[in-house]
């Protein structure tokens, strides 16, 4: 049951790849930079924008609705490297940098407790409306109801996960 950790960021920290290597202890382990000019080391794996653009790994933000004002940017990145790439993985934790993991340990524990599972997240909920509020005014014309959002900054997701995800990326 192959398993990696994928560590989203602009910039690695130090703090980030002392845990990153800490982690491929007991997986495999990347992190996925989003700052181009990062050196592809210390488990730093660079995805360019243009690989990205031109397999149609875009658009994860939303730009008008987000802080975020890049296009693509890691999500982006992760979820090409892991649907195209890097395929041979049965699942994929993916954390971005400003979530807090006490030890790898913790990784481990949800592991083995959630592994049936094609998306780990802290929670799941129903959209009951169609107030056009943050992203849904880019979905509802895209996708049938019923509507699900979930926090996402600390996730995991089994391959059957990623290849409906790379099959929307194909059908959108």
């Amino acid at each position: 049951f192959p398993v990696t950790i994928a560590f989203l960021t602009i910039t690695p920290t130090d703090e980030l790849k002392r845990f990153a290597k800490e982690c491929s202890k007991s997986f495999d382990t990347y992190i996925i930079a989003d700052d181009e000019t990062c050196k592809e080391e210390d488990n730093v794996y660079l995805v360019t924008d243009a690989e990205c653009i031109a397999n149609n790994y875009i658009n994860s933000n939303v730009a008008d609705a987000s802080h975020i004002r890049k296009n693509p940017m890691a999500w982006d990145k992760v979820l090409y490297l892991f649907c195209k790439i890097k395929t041979e993985y049965d699942f994929v934790w993916i954390l971005e940098d400003d979530v807090f993991v006490i030890d790898v340990d913790t990784i481990r524990a949800i592991q083995i407790y959630n592994r049936h599972f094609d998306l780990i997240v802290p929670n799941n909920n129903l959209k009951y409306d169609k107030a056009p509020d943050w992203h849904w005014r880019s979905i509802f014309d895209k996708i049938e109801p019923p509507y699900f959002y979930s926090m996402v900054c600390a996730c995991g997701m089994s391959r059957k996960m990623l290849n409906c995800i790379d099959k929307y990326r194909d059908w959108e």
